[in-house]
C-alpha cells in the first residue's frame, strides 16, 4: 500500500491518495458526500487482490485541502479526478463511485467519455431530490451545514459512532469535512438532475443498491440503471446506504465479477 499526497496537475489542489495491488488499468474508487476514502478501506483491501485500485479524498474531505473558499461544486470534483488520474497514471480505468462519489464518476464519463473503461454506481442516482419539498428539505439542510455543522454531524453521524470498529474515521478530527464543502455540495445536489444526460453515456455500468437505502432510494437508483444503455442492477439486501463500509464482502461479490469482465 502506498498513502501519498498529490498536488493535482488540473486544479492544483493538495489531495491524499492511496494506492494497492497490482499493475494493471486500475480501478478509481470516489467516496460520497461528507466521508472520506477510509469508508472504502475494507473493500478497497479486497479488491486490491485482484486490482489495482486508488482512493483519494475530494477536495474539503478527508486528509486532502480544506481551505474555505475553494471551489465546491461537482465540476470542480469531476476536474480533481481528472488531476488525480493524470498524476497516478490511470488512463482508462473503471470508475466506482458512492454516493455523491457515483455522481462524480457519472459527470465525468459524460465530459470525458474516452477515459472511462467502465462504471460502477454504488448506492446512487442521476437525481436526488424527488420533487420541490424534499428539494427544499435539502437546502434548509444545506444551509445548516455550512452555518452549523458541528451540531448536524452530531445528528447524522449518531449511528456511525456507535460502531467505530467499522467507521474507523468517524474519531479522528483530521477526517472532518470543510463547513463549506458539504454545504455547497449539497446545494448542488439538491438541484442536480442529469437524468436527460443518461442516453448520452456509452461506458457499460453497474448499478449496486438497495431498498433500504433512506439517503439515495432504490428506486433513484433503478431509474439512473434504466436511462443508461449499457448498464446492468444489482440488488443487495438487508442493507443501509453505507453498505460499503457496512456489507464490503457483499458489495465485492457484487462487482468484482464485472470489473473483470472489463479488464
Amino acid at each position: 500500500m502506498l498513502a501519498m499526497e498529490i498536488m493535482n496537475p488540473r486544479t492544483g489542489v493538495r489531495q491524499f491518495c492511496e494506492i494497492k495491488g497490482q499493475d494493471g488499468p486500475g480501478v478509481a474508487l470516489i467516496h460520497g458526500w461528507s466521508a472520506n476514502h477510509r469508508r472504502f478501506e475494507r473493500l478497497h483491501d479486497l479488491l486490491s487482490q485482484q486490482f489495482r485500485t486508488v482512493s483519494y479524498d475530494h477536495r474539503g474531505h478527508g486528509l486532502s485541502d480544506k481551505k474555505r473558499d475553494l471551489d465546491y461544486s461537482l465540476g470542480a470534483l469531476v476536474l480533481d479526478l481528472l488531476g488525480v488520474l493524470d498524476e497516478l497514471g490511470l488512463e482508462r480505468p473503471v470508475l466506482m463511485g458512492h454516493s455523491m462519489g457515483g455522481i462524480v464518476a457519472l459527470e465525468f464519463a459524460r465530459a470525458f467519455p474516452e477515459r472511462v473503461r467502465g462504471l460502477v454506481l454504488l448506492g446512487t442516482a442521476a437525481r436526488v431530490a424527488h420533487n420541490d419539498k424534499e428539494r427544499a428539505s435539502m437546502l434548509r439542510a444545506a444551509w445548516m451545514c455550512r452555518h452549523a455543522f458541528s451540531f448536524v454531524s452530531l445528528i447524522k453521524d449518531k449511528s456511525k459512532r456507535a460502531h467505530p470498529d467499522i467507521f474507523t474515521d468517524i474519531a479522528d478530527p483530521r477526517f472532518a469535512p470543510q463547513p463549506a464543502a458539504v454545504g455547497m455540495l449539497l446545494m448542488g445536489m439538491a438541484h442536480l438532475d442529469i437524468r436527460d444526460q443518461l442516453p448520452h453515456i456509452s461506458a457499460p455500468a453497474l448499478a449496486v443498491g438497495t431498498p433500504g437505502d433512506a439517503t439515495m432510494p432504490f428506486d433513484l437508483t433503478q431509474e439512473m440503471a434504466g436511462l443508461l444503455p449499457d448498464c446492468r442492477l444489482v440488488q443487495i439486501p438487508d442493507a443501509t446506504h453505507h453498505f460499503i463500509t457496512e456489507n464490503p464482502g457483499q458489495t465485492f461479490d457484487a462487482v468484482a465479477g464485472f470489473i473483470s469482465q472489463l479488464m
